[in-house]
């Protein structure tokens, strides 16, 4: 995982040296100017608000403490687990520390669609626990589906469906990374880059906008703009030919 988001950084959609064959924007517009998308950023940030408070483990429903775990009854979401590990290439030669256990591999993809010639991607200004500064830009889906199975479909991950619909036409992308293995056990995620096609919509709710992958990677030079997720995902972006308008 840290590999991944380093990678990210490097300037494939920028220096005209890495992108050769890349379809150039020049050739089309992209739906939104960069000040455009940075007030849409602005704005979300405004407008939401993440407050956290610590409370007890035996205050919260549904979790219980069995042996050496924490478990979710109901195992929808994950386990936190104990480990003791013994390495002889570390700073110390063991240690023993909690571990977050998923249930189920995730997802975590962008769709994607021409818009005027240019391949744009929807992103998701996302908050999440540990954000710092309440929301990022993050892929359009990220979850586990299995914590959503048997819900219906208004109380499952918005665009989830027309990830799984589109990703089993063909993706762009489609590939199966583990994650940071320090605090995560066993943790893997399926990255896909899906295109929907022209016929979806532009229209999107609020904390949604399209933009290019060029000006997406634009945003990572600043922190705190474009969450792991999304700079994992960016790093296995596909080749220019794979983005040409079809």
């Amino acid at each position: 995982m840290d590999a991944r988001t380093v990678l990210s950084g490097l300037p494939f959609f920028h220096a005209p040296e890495l992108t050769e064959g890349l379809p150039a924007e020049q050739d089309g517009r992209p739906l939104h100017t960069t000040g455009r998308l940075l007030s849409w950023f602005t704005g979300c940030r405004a407008r939401y608000q993440l407050n956290r408070r610590f409370v007890p483990l035996a205050g919260l429903p549904g979790w219980r403490r069995i042996g050496g775990e924490i478990i979710d009854e109901g195992k929808r979401f994950f386990s936190v687990t104990g480990v003791r590990v013994e390495a002889s290439s570390r700073e110390v030669g063991s240690w023993s520390q909690p571990m977050l256990r998923p249930v189920e591999r995730g997802v975590i993809g962008f769709l994607g669609r021409h818009i005027d010639g240019v391949f744009h991607v929807l992103v998701h200004a996302r908050t999440e626990a540990g954000t710092q500064d309440v929301v990022e830009m993050a892929p359009t889906v990220t979850c586990i589906p299995a914590s959503y199975a048997g819900l219906p479909a208004a109380r499952r991950p918005r665009y989830l469906r027309d990830l799984e619909e589109a990703a089993a036409r063909g993706a762009l992308v489609d590939v199966v990374h583990s994650e940071e293995g320090g605090r995560f056990y066993h943790a893997e995620n399926r990255y896909v880059v899906a295109d929907v096609g022209p016929d979806f919509g532009l229209d999107v709710p609020e904390d949604y906008c399209w933009m290019t992958p060029r000006q997406l990677t634009g945003f990572l030079r600043y922190g705190n703009h474009v969450n792991v997720a999304a700079r994992c995902l960016l790093s296995c972006f596909p080749s220019a030919p794979a983005l040409a308008a079809r």
